[in-house]
């Protein structure tokens, strides 16, 4: 069992099972239920990459990236960003949508963080650029509680031969902040 009381969590484990553990130990509790993301889609090429809460709207809101093609040899291909909203029990809010815009380049590992100030989820990832075929962080900010987006944003410009891969957003109560 799980308890917080007085600003502390308290987990007890049977003592049978302590006397046979290795140290060090390594307790990952569940704390609430598990709730499926979306059984429909999930297929090989499908990863969830960042989940944030919403206090504002108690609400998860979820990314991903996940490969809708294969080229001839069976790799995926065609990668975009997608975002489904979840209330606090894990029963979806509406269907999936898209953070990227473009569906002719590939965009991958998106990465989300929540601005209670405004309400908003700043939403980034990495995309290939056709014209340099090198890699640059793009983003969108989210309004919460719905599903609508502002303007696609270039984080970074792409500089040709340098790939800028795997962002991660934070927000400090005033600024976003990316790196990648």
């Amino acid at each position: 069992p799980i308890a917080y009381a007085d600003g502390k969590v308290t987990l007890t484990v049977p003592a049978e099972w302590l006397v046979q553990a290795a140290f060090p130990i390594s307790i990952d509790p569940l704390i609430g239920t598990n709730f499926t993301i979306d059984s429909a889609i999930i297929d090989t090429y499908f990863k969830i990459q960042d989940v944030v809460w919403n206090s504002t709207n108690s609400e998860y809101v979820v990314v991903w990236n996940e490969a809708f093609t294969t080229d001839a040899n069976g790799a995926p291909k065609d990668f975009d960003v997608l975002v489904k909203r979840y209330n606090a029990s894990g029963t979806a809010i509406g269907s999936y949508f898209y953070a990227d815009s473009s569906s002719t380049t590939d965009a991958a590992a998106p990465q989300a963080a929540y601005a209670s100030a405004g309400n908003k989820i700043l939403i980034a990832w990495q995309e290939k650029d056709s014209s340099t075929a090198n890699w640059q962080v793009r983003g969108r900010v989210l309004n919460g509680g719905s599903t609508t987006f502002g303007t696609e944003l270039t984080i970074n410009p792409t500089a040709s031969g340098v790939d800028h891969l795997s962002p991660d957003v934070a927000f400090d109560g005033t600024n976003w902040l990316v790196v990648y």
